[in-house]
């Protein structure tokens, strides 16, 4: 009986046993079943994946595709460009070179006619003489009536030595510089003579030596003795253009106001582009500039220390021809008449000649002004200057020399139709270095060495 028990009760364990196995069994199968669930989503997600990638890597293979495309395009539209610039540039060669023949034919023959009527022969010396004359004449009879003008304002400007005044192209604008490289921009009015000043800029640190306005009033240029000429634009903002190695004595706009040209005791002239702020173009006329002027759009005039006048082409790299004078010392400024057929220079000889350009000669008998008052600074470029819409007049500042008792401070006003002596002397207690006449010349600004800007009317015609 206990045999029997005791196998009944292992009976029993193994029974319980089997279910707990059976138990397990069934959780392991739920767990293989969840298992192979997961395996199946895995197994889609993956195809899901790499379907994708087969699409991104068909995309690749297209955008790749284009890409190549694309370079192959742009490889040939350089190409086609660069073929396009050299045909360009080859054909801008010709023109160009077409250009300067034409141009430089042009000049060639205005020189030789300029040449041609300073050297006519003996048979057409008589002609000449005829057309000397009633040209004379002709200054003779509008020089007739004497103009005066009588002093209505002084005022100080600087504080030291005024070296340069113009008026701009509108007559209620005046600037000044002086020694110590300011430059001061005045407001003008001539109905009741006042000055009132605009700006004072301090433009240089070494004197400036010229100073002249755009056509349009926008622009100041000025150079000095530092050798750097210097544009003052919009909003007072500098341009400084710079290579010239020695002191610069005179500049001018030319070519519209888009360029400028200047020149310099270092015996060369230069043309400056005014946008791009460099010199484009050096000449060599073999002597220090001391002044120029425009005669027309493209010919400049300039008077040296060796006595010449030259013409220059800013269009070409050299001198168009230049005048030997009769000067026995440099000429130290230039002007041109408003009709521009007249040069008028001023020299050291302490003599002023008028030039006849048709001619390429002086004018007789009106070729020499000379005070016994008048003297010449030879220690700074006094300028002569032609009066606005007057062939005529003409006005110089001077200074005392010391070796003659007679000479005088002050302005000398010359009328062609006495050259002999002054027609009206402006005394002055300093010494005067610059005047400007106003664009319709009813009034003339002086500058002096005192600082005092000294302002004269005209009084009669």
């Amino acid at each position: 009986m206990r045999d029997k028990a005791r196998m009944m009760d292992q009976l029993t364990e193994l029974n319980n046993n089997l279910q707990n196995t059976d138990r397990e069994a069934d959780f392991f199968l739920i767990e293989i079943e969840r298992r192979d669930a997961e395996i199946k989503t895995m197994d889609n997600y993956q195809k899901k994946y790499l379907k994708e990638v087969d699409s991104i890597k068909s995309k690749d293979q297209i955008l790749n595709g284009q890409i190549k495309q694309l370079q192959a395009s742009l490889i040939h539209m350089s190409n086609y460009i660069q073929k396009l610039t050299l045909e360009y540039k080859t054909q801008m060669m010709h023109v160009c070179t077409e250009l300067e023949q034409e141009q430089q034919k042009r000049f060639n023959l205005e020189q030789q006619l300029a040449m041609t009527m300073s050297l006519q022969d003996a048979s057409n010396s008589s002609t000449a003489h005829n057309y000397t004359s009633e040209m004379s004449n002709l200054l003779l009879e509008n020089s007739s009536n004497t103009e005066k003008y009588e002093h209505v304002l002084s005022h100080k400007g600087h504080d030291t030595s005024i070296q340069c005044v113009c008026f701009g192209s509108d007559p209620n604008i005046i600037a000044s510089s002086d020694e110590s490289g300011c430059v001061n921009i005045w407001k003008f009015s001539e109905e009741n003579p006042e000055l009132y000043n605009v700006e004072s800029l301090q433009v240089s640190s070494q004197c400036i030596t010229s100073i002249c306005f755009s056509d349009d009033c926008s622009k100041i240029l000025t150079c000095s003795k530092d050798g750097v000429v210097r544009i003052i634009g919009a909003r007072k903002a500098f341009s400084s253009l710079k290579g010239h190695t020695s002191h610069i004595t005179c500049a001018i706009f030319v070519n519209s106001d888009n360029q400028v040209f200047s020149g310099s005791k270092d015996k060369t002239m230069k043309l400056w582009d005014v946008i791009q702020q460099k010199c484009i173009k050096t000449f060599l006329p073999g002597s220090c500039c001391n002044s120029m002027q425009n005669i027309t759009d493209s010919l400049v005039i300039s008077g040296h220390f060796d006595k010449t006048l030259k013409y220059h082409d800013w269009r070409q790299q050299q001198k168009v021809w230049e005048t030997q004078t009769d000067h026995t010392e440099p000429i130290v400024s230039v002007s041109i008449s408003y009709d521009r057929n007249f040069i008028l220079t001023n020299s050291r000889d302490n003599t002023l000649k008028i030039f006849d350009l048709r001619m390429n000669k002086e004018i007789p008998p009106h070729q020499t002004l000379k005070d016994p008052q008048y003297f010449c600074s030879t220690e700074n470029l006094t300028r002569a200057h032609f009066k606005p819409f007057s062939s005529t007049i003409v006005a110089v500042p001077s200074c005392v020399n010391s070796f003659t008792e007679n000479s005088a401070n002050g302005i000398f006003i010359f009328n062609l139709s006495n050259t002999s002596t002054a027609n009206q002397v402006l005394l002055h207690q300093c010494r005067v270095n610059d005047i400007s006449f106003s664009p319709n010349g009813s009034a003339i600004v002086a500058a002096c060495t005192s600082g005092n800007l000294e302002i004269y009317k005209q009084t009669s015609m």
